[in-house]
C-alpha cells in the first residue's frame, strides 16, 4: 500500500517548482548577502588603511564613505526583503534589486584599479589585484544561488585587473592579465557548477516536501478511514448486541408470562368446575398480572425500538419541574402503598427546565419505579432537586437492596444489563434503564448511579439549564 502512494505522488508534476525554486534562491542569495556586505566592507576599510600615505587621501577617503553609504543601503534592502509579506511578494523584483546593488558594488570595486592606482609605487601595484580578486571569488560562494548576481559582480571587478595587466606594457604583466583572464574563466565555470548543483538541490528539496505533504495528507485520509471503520465496527456490533438483547426479551422475557397466561386460562377452560371460586379467582388475577407485565414489556420494546430508528421526536418547552415529577409518579403511589414505601417530592417547587414532556415522564417514571420495585416494606423514595450554575440534578434516592459495583457497571450496557426480580418479586425486562439514559441524553443530560449493597442506590439525573 505505502509502494502504491509513494509512486503515485513521486511521478506527480509540480506545475509551480520553477517558482518555488526561484524563491528558494533569492531567499539563499539574500541571506548570504549579510556576510558578504560585512566582509566587503571590512576589506575596502583594510584597503584604505594600506593606501593611506600612498594614494591622495581625499581620494580614499571619499571612496570609502561611497563604500559605507552603498553597504548601509544594500543592508537596507536586505532588511526590507526579510520583513516582507512572502505570498504577495514579487520575487523577481526582489531579484533586480540584488542584480543593481551587486553592480553599483562591483563598479565601486573597479574604480581603484582606473582612479586608484599607485602608478608611482611599484610594490603596491600588486595589492590591489591580490585584494580584489579573492574578492571577485568569494563572490561564487556568497551569490551562487542566482547567476546574474555573481557574474555580473565577477566580470566588473575582475576584467578591469586583467586589462590594467595588459597596459603594464612588460611582457610579465602581460602574461599576468592572460592568466586573470583565465582566472576569470575558471571562476565562471566554477559558479555554474555550483549554482547547477544548488539548483538540483532546491528542486529535490521542494520536491521532497510536496512528497512528504501529500504521503501526510494520504496518511491522515487513511487514519480517517480507519476510525470510521471503527466507528462502522462499534455500530454494527451495537446492533448486533441490540438484535441479540431482542432476541432473549422474545425468547425467554415475553415467552414466560404467555406461558403462565396460557397455563392458566387452559385450566380454567379445561377443568373449571374442579374448582371453587377462591381458586378461580386467583387463577384470573395470576392472567391479569401476567397480561399487564406482558404489556408492559410489549411497551417498552416498541418505545425502545423506536428510540433505534430515531422515531422519538424531542420537542422541548419550560415545564415545573416539582409538577413534572408528581405527574410521572402519581401511577406508582398505589404500588407504593401496598409495601408501605412513602414517597416524597421535595424538588424545588420554583423550578423551571426546558424539557421534553413524554420522554421526561418516561425516565421519571422508570427510576421511581425501580426505586419501589428494589425497596424493602416501610422503605422510602425520596426526589429532590439541586441546582448549579449551568444544570439541574434530580437526586432519586430509595433505602432498597443496592447494588455492587459489578452491577452498577453493567446498568447501562444492552450486552451485559439483565432483568432482576424486585424485593416482592416484581418482573421488569432489563429495558428500563437502558430507555432512561437515551432519554436523558436526548434531553442533552446525563445520568450516574451510586449504589452500595444492602444501603440503597442513588439515581443523579444531571438537565442543562
Amino acid at each position: 500500500m505505502k509502494k502504491k502512494v509513494i509512486d503515485k505522488y513521486a511521478t506527480k508534476e509540480f506545475t509551480n517548482i520553477d517558482q518555488k525554486v526561484r524563491e528558494a534562491q533569492v531567499q539563499l542569495l539574500y541571506q548570504q548577502t549579510k556576510t558578504g556586505l560585512i566582509g566587503s566592507l571590512i576589506v575596502a576599510l583594510t584597503a584604505c588603511l594600506i593606501f593611506w600615505q600612498v594614494i591622495p587621501q581625499w581620494e580614499l577617503l571619499l571612496w570609502g564613505v561611497v563604500m559605507i553609504l552603498l553597504t548601509l543601503a544594500r543592508g537596507i534592502i536586505v532588511f526590507a526583503f526579510q520583513r516582507r509579506k512572502p505570498l504577495t511578494s514579487n520575487i523577481d523584483r526582489w531579484a533586480k534589486l540584488h542584480v543593481i546593488g551587486v553592480i553599483v558594488s562591483g563598479l565601486m570595486w573597479a574604480i581603484p584599479i582606473v582612479f586608484l592606482w599607485p602608478a608611482e609605487h611599484l610594490e603596491y601595484q600588486s595589492i590591489w589585484p591580490i585584494i580584489i580578486l579573492p574578492l571577485s571569488a568569494a563572490t561564487i560562494a556568497t551569490y551562487h544561488s542566482w547567476t546574474p548576481s555573481y557574474v555580473s559582480f565577477i566580470i566588473i571587478t575582475a576584467l578591469p585587473v586583467s586589462i590594467r595587466f595588459f597596459f603594464g606594457g612588460e611582457i610579465f604583466f602581460t602574461i599576468l592579465g592572460f592568466l586573470c583572464l583565465f582566472f576569470i574563466a575558471i571562476l565562471l565555470r566554477a559558479g555554474k557548477v555550483i549554482h547547477t548543483a544548488s539548483v538540483n538541490a532546491f528542486e529535490v528539496g521542494i520536491r521532497n516536501e510536496a512528497l512528504n505533504a501529500q504521503l501526510q495528507q494520504e496518511i491522515t485520509k487513511q487514519k480517517k478511514i480507519k476510525k470510521k471503520l471503527i466507528k462502522s465496527k462499534a455500530a454494527v456490533e451495537k446492533i448486533n448486541k441490540t438484535k441479540d438483547k431482542f432476541f432473549e426479551i422474545i425468547s425467554h422475557d415475553l415467552k414466560s408470562p404467555f406461558n403462565s397466561i396460557i397455563g392458566f386460562s387452559d385450566l380454567l377452560n379445561t377443568e373449571y368446575d374442579t374448582f371453587d371460586d377462591l381458586q378461580r379467582k386467583e387463577f384470573i388475577k395470576k392472567i391479569n398480572t401476567s397480561s399487564l407485565d406482558t404489556f408492559k414489556l410489549l411497551e417498552n420494546i416498541l418505545t425502545w425500538a423506536r428510540t433505534q430508528t430515531d422515531g422519538i421526536i424531542i420537542n422541548k418547552k419550560n415545564l415545573n419541574i416539582k409538577k413534572l415529577v408528581d405527574k410521572s409518579i402519581s401511577s406508582y403511589l398505589s404500588n407504593a402503598d401496598s409495601k408501605n414505601i412513602s414517597i416524597i417530592n421535595n424538588v424545588q417547587p420554583e423550578l423551571i427546565i426546558s424539557i421534553d414532556e413524554n420522554t421526561a415522564l418516561t425516565f421519571i417514571r422508570n427510576i421511581v419505579n425501580n426505586a419501589i420495585k428494589f425497596t424493602n416494606k416501610g422503605g422510602s423514595v425520596t426526589i429532590a432537586s439541586h441546582v448549579n450554575k449551568d444544570s439541574i440534578k434530580l437526586h432519586i434516592t430509595d433505602t432498597g437492596v443496592g447494588m455492587s459495583p459489578e452491577v452498577v457497571d453493567t446498568l447501562f450496557q444492552i450486552d451485559k444489563n439483565m432483568s432482576t426480580k424486585g424485593t416482592n418479586n416484581e418482573k421488569g425486562t432489563g429495558l428500563g434503564l437502558l430507555l432512561c439514559k437515551e432519554f436523558i441524553e436526548r434531553n442533552g443530560g446525563s445520568i450516574s448511579v451510586k449504589s452500595e449493597k444492602n444501603k440503597g442506590s442513588e439515581f443523579i439525573i444531571s438537565l442543562p439549564l
